[in-house]
């Protein structure tokens, strides 16, 4: 975890462990822009770990869970 600016950013494990997926499922949530992410160099990505926790939080406010919805993301990717 780094710090640049009082904002803490959050590799793609970590990201993946808070969101209960794998880190592939992941990788292709960044690859189809459905979460947010910041491109630190060509190879590498992090995370808001704020962002992926509002994350989180909206589902629960629609009453689904997150991996529900990123299952039904990753089903309309097939």
């Amino acid at each position: 975890m780094t710090k640049d600016n009082n904002v803490d950013l959050i590799n793609t494990h970590k990201a993946a462990e808070l969101l209960g997926v794998k880190v592939g499922t992941l990788y292709s949530l960044v690859f189809r822009k459905e979460i947010p992410f910041y491109r630190i160099s060509k190879r590498i990505i992090r995370f808001k770990e704020s962002e992926i926790r509002a994350y989180i939080h909206s589902c629960q406010e629609r009453g689904v869970k997150c991996i529900q919805v990123l299952t039904s993301l990753m089903k309309l990717k097939a």
